[in-house]
């Protein structure tokens, strides 16, 4: 039996007359890494948006249909706090705070009541080191999260992330910006990171899902065309479109 951490059913999303995704229905099993691929203004962004209930910052967005976390809704069941709470985003360009490496990853146990100081010392070491970015800044933590480079600042909003505990990680092309070797650690990051908790990533390296995904979902306007497990869809894609996506991605 499948274990269905996240299930979507019929979720369409529209800003005022534009259709984003259409009717989309499909399932992020626990302790996996998927792969979101297609070409730039399919979708797939959206669907993470849609996920974290970031849409529901834009007065312009009409989403319907469903999106079960652990069987419950969370447009009815779950408040958004406590989504966010259970279900992380790191985004494509790396957002660290104007402040402190030490206090980027305290924000968010402060928020959720964590005030002991070896609690948040804990939590910030733990969480440094699941991002592979602790030895690199654990003598400098009262240093500002800006001065650091791209990449280290990526791992530390993926650590930032993990900082509440999260079921579920988004990653919208969260290692495009990145050089290789950064882009390589963050990869590294992610296998370890499955063990604990779901991730849905956002890629456009082809390379990448299959590198690292367990399942991946072609989107095409707005609509998934095919999903598989990823050495499956990649080998012997069963869609014109996703084979002729993959021919023109993979060069």
């Amino acid at each position: 039996m499948v274990n269905e951490k996240i299930c979507i059913q019929n979720l369409s999303v529209r800003y005022g007359d534009v259709n984003i995704l259409k009717d989309i229905s499909t399932f992020f099993k626990e302790n996996s890494i998927t792969a979101l691929i297609g070409s730039s203004g399919c979708g797939k962004s959206t669907l993470l948006r849609t996920i974290n209930r970031l849409t529901d910052l834009d007065g312009n967005c009409a989403v319907e249909g469903k999106i079960l976390l652990d069987k419950k809704d969370i447009f009815r069941d779950i408040g958004a706090n406590e989504l966010r709470k259970r279900v992380g985003m790191v985004f494509q360009k790396p957002n660290p705070f104007d402040m402190s490496i030490y206090d980027n990853i305290a924000f968010g146990p402060r928020i959720h009541g964590i005030k002991s100081k070896i609690d948040l010392d804990e939590i910030a070491e733990n969480t440094l080191r699941s991002a592979a970015l602790w030895d690199e800044v654990k003598d400098y933590l009262k240093k500002n999260a800006l001065k650091l480079s791209g990449g280290q600042q990526q791992r530390l909003c993926i650590a930032r992330a993990l900082a509440v505990k999260p079921e579920v990680l988004l990653m919208d092309e969260a290692t495009s910006a990145l050089d290789p070797t950064s882009a390589a650690k963050i990869e590294e990051v992610m296998l370890e990171l499955k063990q604990r908790c779901t991730i849905i990533a956002v890629t456009h390296s082809m390379a990448q899902a299959i590198r690292i995904s367990d399942k991946t979902v072609f989107l095409a306007n707005g609509m998934i065309i095919e999903e598989a497990d990823t050495a499956k869809l990649f080998t012997s894609p069963q869609e014109a479109k996703t084979k002729q996506f993959i021919k023109s991605a993979l060069g």
